[in-house]
């Protein structure tokens, strides 16, 4: 399933379970973080939906980075709203420097250099020490 036939293959899923056959939807990234939307849809579509994590991305970069979730602020830009508001609190949070933050872009449309474009233009130090890690995906 990709983005561009949702739809089509969440309504061949629903149709098999109204036949009486169990349907799993594999979700790529943190199911709780970014697959929101997804989830939406397909809720719409069954009557019970039992989610079944995996290891979380953040946990992840937390275990690369050295760092605790418990001194960090995690900020996901996996909305589709107006990306002014996150950028602010990104600024905000890295200029106070009391926590770690951890950002999760959202693929493909905003990704590190112009986060880190709008931040600086948004007053964030250039200077100020980050951390990246490459998202990898499994094979399309």
């Amino acid at each position: 399933m990709a983005y561009r036939d949702q739809e089509a293959v969440l309504d061949y899923a629903q149709e098999q379970a109204q036949l009486g056959k169990s349907c799993v939807v594999c979700v790529w990234g943190d199911l709780n973080v970014s697959a929101k939307e997804l989830l939406n849809r397909v809720r719409r579509r069954a009557e019970t939906v039992e989610l079944i994590p995996g290891v979380s991305s953040i946990q992840i970069a937390c275990a690369r980075a050295g760092i605790s979730l418990e001194e960090s602020v995690f900020i996901t830009l996996h909305q589709r709203w107006d990306r002014g508001s996150e950028l602010s609190e990104l600024v905000e949070l890295m200029n106070q420097g009391r926590r770690n933050v951890i950002l999760l872009p959202r693929p493909y449309d905003f990704m590190p250099p112009a986060i880190a474009a709008g931040a600086v233009a948004d007053g964030a130090d250039p200077e100020h020490p980050v951390t990246g890690f490459p998202a990898s995906h499994p094979a399309r």
